[in-house]
């Protein structure tokens, strides 16, 4: 019956004779048809089966040849494993929707897969047979790592071992003495046994291998020990060499059992210890590696560990410094700078599994490190060797009360793995190290591993346990270790437990004097519990109250103490009020799990520490405000948690935000522009009118710039936003009421271009604010309609540049039907069909972003709806935009190359001036929205200058459409005198102008160059005005 498993290894060695699907083994849950556990192959692929899933290995299993397949699993860490031939060959991750552990009582069969027939019999299917041998396999409930299962290659198993009184079969298994692991059992035979008075006979001895090993390292360490003598008094004993046969067996029952004066039991402890030496090496390394000492430990195991008979422990590598024989020693640096040469010293321990004797290991190890290695530029050499046998002492028995119950813990050879079996549950395995310190060569027991065994004891438990001042320090101890342990099994305590141990710890404080041993301990608890998924907030303020009276109970040497555990730091420290200079704390934490380093200094400083990530100033105070204490002394606490568990309370909340400029610069809580909204048990919502700076749309780095800057482009952001609205307004005002205006495409262009970005220009305006209410639904859509204006502004742009492609570069006239119907649907639709992509795949791609140095830093912090997801960013605006603009870039150039041309091929076109020139060019970028390639420019060192010029230039850029194509074009300037003037400045006679937008038929052509010039102005300013927007004889508007 095998039990449910969350870890688990699992081997097998077969060899196959033919190239067909096969089946190694199979497990099935009861009842279960999806394979829970299995392996198998087809063709050249080997096959995995875990929990139903399949994994596949591109691995060729040579047929006629022994392979040996190990699976190994871990529920904690759900990693599935593959060994063959003791080589790892894939490691796979299964996911959270997977079971977590091998369900138990399940069938298991070997060579072939199997069904359960109505009547609950195991039945073969056919088809996928193993067509082969099989020579061994077993299965533990551990998972076992790749050197375990090379130095245990022959490890019987503690579930299911290759002992055939746990299988079924119908066919007797045959014997075959040739392959290197046997069951744990052998038998010896000895034809020749000879006494003193020459008497000879022949004995027959069976040992159990526990654990078993290999055949052949057995069969030489029984061998060794029988060729030796054996005297008793008169009795000699000698073992004929050429008559010792040493065989596997499959199991001892199934022989006859030698009697029992004959029998005999052969433990690891009979063989001995293995052999261990000390070695010490001074060596020299040319070169310049960026990791000398693995470097070096990896030189040594290849050296040493070549043939598995021996293994390098504890290797300790120091860098050391060259001495002349007759001069001063050389510095390493100057050393280095000239030689690039580097020189060590070496010590680590070597295991030999007693293969060879004392003298040939020795030689083989000095043979191996004095011969010279060379690996591409490295060259190792070394300059000395000494090596030393030692021999470390077993540790000794010892018993362990823990709260998995008592173990004691038999004598066990140096680096050796000692296993027992858990008191609960009986399947399980707990582990303890025998190990050889590098130090002292001498052993001692590692702390027991008891990750497969349960609890016998329980922090409910507790309650029967009344807190003394005698007992308390145990009571402390207690717990920690309950806590560990249940924190190890689940990630939380519950409601209970976390009273019980809260109480457990006041009670603690209450009746004794706290040492600083008994604080570190409760700190450490306190942080466990912290850095668990454990719901702190209703015993918050006991927890508080409970490390604030520890810390006035306590007794500590010295003037100050600092404690400190894993996301927790708590210092005390004795101040004298009569000569108080002032106080500061600091503390660094670079990650809530490690433990945070504290700085204490017994004066006031006025900046924070170097390095930290919080520092707490006490400026010098009059003795009135101090509390003397003992021998007038007044303690001070500091207190730092790198969670936020313990400070969701339900009071009242204030939203406020660190202001670096009150105090003089020293900064302090402002709760200027912010108003609490709402509060909740662990949401507090704040609505507050920062705003966010334009270049946030395009800022291609996403990194934070300084308070200052933010603060500067925010203001220039809105300036410009704003004006741009307001002349983007007048804009489509005069081009929609005027249609005299709107007849021709380049107008009909712009007045979807002036659209777009006078949606973008308002909704950037109103975003900071509309993200103020905290609302998700509303931030999304918010984000997502400034998306849309975004790409829908740079649509319109390259439409703008399409049209001035086919106006004036095409030779030929282009008939285009529902011209401007088809722009419409490209300048809206295509915008619309992305943001709704991305709203299907995943709508919270857009939320409310941070505008800041860090939401971490104690700061000014303004939300901001956008795109908060960096991949659509980079894909939907960035690549997006970046399209667009390089199109637009090639249109610009080769229409300037047209112009140029043109304006070779007309006398006339002499007389023009720079400026009007500069203006083309001009309305030609702000056209195609050439300024916004700035935004590609702000990241690196220099960012900040190129998001200044970003943020002046694109959010006018509505200014400069109503500059160059409604202030400076003629014929808007005439409908406004015409409709808008009176008196002197009112126009009258318009046919001059009329003249100039004459109707052609319905059938419009995209002309060339030629057509868009009149003749009284150039054609380069007729491109600049209503390519740019000019009427053509040849264009009318549809």
């Amino acid at each position: 019956m095998i039990p449910a498993l969350q870890d688990l290894t699992g081997c097998i060695l077969f060899r196959r004779d033919f190239a067909t699907e096969w089946r190694g083994f199979v497990y099935k849950a009861p009842g279960g048809r999806p394979i829970e556990l299995g392996l198998g192959g087809r063709n050249a692929t080997l096959i995995v089966w875990l929990f139903g899933e399949e994994w596949h290995l591109n691995k060729k299993i040579q047929l006629k040849e022994w392979h040996s397949v190990c699976l190994t699993w871990s529920g904690q860490a759900r990693r599935l494993r593959i060994y063959i031939n003791g080589t790892m060959q894939k490691e796979n991750f299964v996911n959270d929707t997977q079971p977590q552990q091998l369900e138990s009582n399940g069938t298991l069969t070997l060579g072939v897969s199997h069904f359960i027939d109505a009547n609950g019999a195991v039945k073969a299917e056919n088809g996928n047979n193993l067509l082969g041998e099989i020579g061994l396999f077993r299965m533990w409930a551990r998972e076992w790592s790749s050197e375990e299962l090379r130095r245990q290659s022959c490890a019987d198993g503690d579930v299911v071992s290759w002992d055939l009184r746990q299988w079924n079969y119908s066919c007797p298994p045959v014997p075959d003495s040739s392959l290197n692991c046997a069951v744990p059992a052998m038998r010896f035979t000895m034809l020749q046994l000879h006494m003193c008075s020459n008497l000879s006979f022949t004995c027959e001895v069976h040992v159990n291998v526990d654990p078993a090993a290999c055949v052949d390292v057995v069969q030489m360490n029984i061998t060794a020990m029988l060729r030796s003598a054996f005297s008793d008094n008169l009795l000699n004993l000698t073992a004929d060499p050429n008559s010792i046969s040493i065989l596997p067996v499959e199991s001892i029952s199934l022989v006859t059992q030698p009697p029992p004066t004959s029998s005999t039991a052969v433990t690891s402890s009979a063989f001995g210890p293995d052999t261990f030496l000390r070695v010490n090496v001074t060596l020299s390394m040319t070169g310049t590696p960026a990791k000398p000492k693995e470097i070096i430990e990896t030189w040594l195991k290849e050296k040493l560990e070549v043939n598995d008979t021996m293994v390098v422990l504890n290797v300790v590598v120091a860098e050391t410094v060259w001495r002349n024989m007759d001069g001063p020693m050389i510095p390493l640096d100057q050393l280095k700078q000239k030689y690039f040469i580097n020189r060590y010293t070496c010590t680590f321990h070597v295991q030999e599994y007693k293969i060879h004797s004392v003298t040939e290991v020795t030689t083989l190890i000095r043979a191996a490190l004095t011969s010279k290695y060379e690996n591409g530029s490295i060259v190792i050499e070394t300059t000395e060797v000494d090596i030393k046998h030692i021999m470390p002492e077993n540790c000794f028995e010892e018993l362990t009360s823990t709260f998995y119950g008592e173990y004691i813990w038999p004598e066990t050879f140096p680096q050796v793995n000692q296993v027992m079996g858990c008191k609960k549950p009986i399947s399980g395995r707990a582990y303890r190290f025998c190990k050889l310190n590098i130090e002292t060569d001498t052993t001692s027991w590692t702390d027991p591993d008891m990750t497969n065994c349960s609890l016998l004891v329980t922090i409910s438990d507790l309650e029967n346990v009344t807190v003394t001042t005698d007992n308390a320090v145990e009571v402390v101890d207690m717990i920690k270790d309950l806590v560990k342990a249940e924190l190890g099994d689940t990630a939380e305590l519950s409601s209970s437990e976390l009273d019980t141990v809260v109480e457990k710890l006041n009670q603690v404080v209450d009746v004794s004097i706290i040492k600083s041993s008994v604080g570190s301990n409760i700190v450490n608890i306190v942080a466990d519990i912290l850095l668990s998924e454990t719901v702190v907030t209703p015993v918050a303020n006991v927890i508080l109250n409970l490390t604030e009276r520890m810390g006035n109970n306590m007794e500590f040497p010295g003037e100050s103490v600092s404690l400190t555990a894993p996301s927790v730091a708590l210092s005390m420290v004795n101040v004298n009020p009569d000569g108080f200079n002032g106080l500061t704390f600091g503390v660094s934490s670079t990650s809530a799990l490690l433990t945070p380093t504290v700085f204490i200094n017994q004066s006031f400083t006025s900046e924070p520490f170097p390095g930290t990530d919080a520092t707490i100033s006490l400026p010098p105070a009059p003795y009135g405000l101090f509390t003397p204490g003992e021998s007038d002394k007044t303690r001070v606490q500091f207190q730092f948690y790198g969670t936020q568990d313990l400070f969701q309370a339900d009071e009242t909340v204030l939203c406020v935000f660190w202001d670096f400029q009150i105090n003089d610069g020293h900064g302090g809580w402002n709760s200027r522009g912010c108003e609490t909204s709402s509060t909740f048990s662990y949401q507090t919502s704040c609505l507050c009118d920062h705003l966010t700076h334009f270049a946030v749309l395009l800022d291609v780095s996403r990194a934070p710039i300084s308070e200052a800057d933010s603060q500067i482009l925010t203001v220039i952001s809105y300036i410009g936003c704003g004006i741009s609205a307001i002349f983007l307004g007048i804009t489509l005002i005069t081009y929609l009421a005027f249609e005299n205006l709107r007849r021709d495409y380049p107008s009909k262009i712009l007045i979807n271009l002036s659209s777009a970005l006078l949606g973008l220009s308002m909704l950037f305006l109103l975003d900071s604010w509309l993200s103020s209410f905290s609302i998700s639904g509303l931030c999304i859509a918010t984000a997502a309609t400034l998306h849309y204006f975004l790409l829908a502004s740079f649509t319109w742009m390259g439409l703008e540049a399409v049209h001035m492609y086919l106006a004036l570069v095409k030779v030929f006239n282009i008939y285009v039907p529902s011209y401007i119907l088809k722009f419409c649907a490209v300048g809206w639709g295509v915008p619309l069909l992305i943001v709704s992509l991305v709203l299907v795949i995943d709508k919270n791609a857009y939320g409310s972003i941070v505008q800041g140095d860090d939401a971490m830093v104690l700061q000014s912090t303004d939300t901001f709806c956008w795109l908060q997801d960096d991949v659509y960013f980079y894909v939907t605006v960035v690549a997006f935009v970046l399209l667009i603009l390089l199109c637009n870039i090639c249109v610009f150039i080769v229409v300037l190359i047209q112009i140029r041309k043109m304006r070779a091929n007309k006398p006339s076109a002499k007389t023009r001036s720079s400026l009007q020139d500069l203006r083309a060019v001009a309305s030609l970028t702000v056209l195609l929205g050439l300024t916004w390639l700035m935004g590609f420019f702000s990241f690196g060192p220099g960012r900040v200058v190129p998001m200044y010029l970003f943020s002046i230039f694109n959010p006018l850029q509505g200014f400069f459409v109503f500059l160059f194509h409604c202030l400076m074009k003629d014929n808007v300037r005439k409908q406004w005198r015409i409709h808008l003037c009176c008196g002197r400045f009112r126009l009258n006679d318009y046919s001059d102008w009329s003249r100039s937008v004459t109707a052609g038929g319905k059938k419009n052509n995209l002309v060339n160059c030629d057509s868009v010039a009149s003749d009284n102005t150039f054609a380069l300013r007729k491109v600049s005005d209503s390519s740019t927007g000019s009427v053509t004889k040849n264009h009318k508007g549809a």
